[in-house]
């Protein structure tokens, strides 16, 4: 049957099998899909309007529905045990965010910096083993991450065969200008430490204390070591920062003691 300005309808054995739509067309019954199609043989296939006009595939024999459903320029991909409540597992909007779910619960989006992930990032998940982050390749040596600013290499995560490193800055000569000898003395800044056992405001006050320093005492005198978070603006310990002022005191020791060695040998001798 065809309708001026609406619908065609095709029927079998005088029942309604076939019928167009705004949104394209409702089989009623099972409709098989196409050779080369990437549809499987589905008991229905329709279109729904409540999902914005798109295309809902629905397999009885499996007990899923499929949405491919949009409004407007965005869309969604759906599951579910029914077609009452769908499930997102994708959605894509225009001119903005992609999202991926799990469970109903949005677990990576896309934005205009990058990608930002809900949960716990495990790289390399094998489907049993839980890690924070797992990087693995085949090399036998080379560079698992790579930070860069401005095009330069500022740090990275390397490895070889047994062993890791964090190396927190670029050291080559030529990444470098403006060059000074540093002759500040932190003989004494060490020697007037102010060490302190503490809880942090997480633990129980059971709990054993933690020992370290506290970044506003230290700041002015070791600055990287206690850079300042941009987003909860806390003071953070940078282990490596630190590293720069012990090399040069334990350069001043090394002075101070081959100065009392040279004494003793000169008292010693006369």
């Amino acid at each position: 049957m065809c309708a001026g300005n609406g619908a065609v309808e095709l029927y079998y054995d005088n029942s309604k099998k076939l019928e167009t739509t705004t949104h394209g067309v409702k089989v009623t019954g099972s409709g098989n899909a196409p050779n080369n199609s990437n549809w499987d043989t589905a008991s229905s296939i329709t279109t729904s309007g409540s999902y914005g006009g798109g295309i809902a595939m629905i397999d009885g024999s499996a007990g899923f529905v499929q949405y491919l459903s949009g409004n407007g320029a965005d869309w969604w991909l759906k599951s579910g045990a029914d077609d009452a409540t769908p499930e997102t597992n994708i959605k894509a909007t225009h001119n903005g965010a992609a999202e991926l779910y799990y469970d109903g619960s949005v677990k990576l989006q896309t934005h205009t910096s990058g990608i930002s992930v809900t949960g716990t990032a495990m790289v390399g998940y094998n489907g049993s083993t839980h890690y924070g982050g797992q990087f693995n390749d085949s090399q036998t040596s080379g560079t698992h991450i790579q930070f860069q600013r401005q095009g330069y290499n500022n740090g990275n995560i390397t490895h070889d065969t047994n062993n890791s490193a964090y190396n927190t800055s670029g050291s080559d000569r030529t990444l470098k200008k403006n060059f000074e000898d540093w002759t500040d003395s932190y003989w004494t800044a060490f020697k007037n430490l102010k060490p302190q056992k503490f809880h942090f405001l997480t633990d129980e006050d059971s709990n054993p204390k933690c020992r370290g320093y506290i970044a506003q005492d230290l700041v002015a005198t070791f600055p990287e070591a206690y850079p300042k978070e941009v987003v909860s603006d806390k003071y953070m310990f940078n282990p490596s920062g630190m590293v720069p002022y012990l090399m040069k005191t334990l350069q001043e020791a090394i002075t101070k003691i081959e100065t009392l060695e040279t004494k003793v040998a000169a008292l010693e001798g006369a």
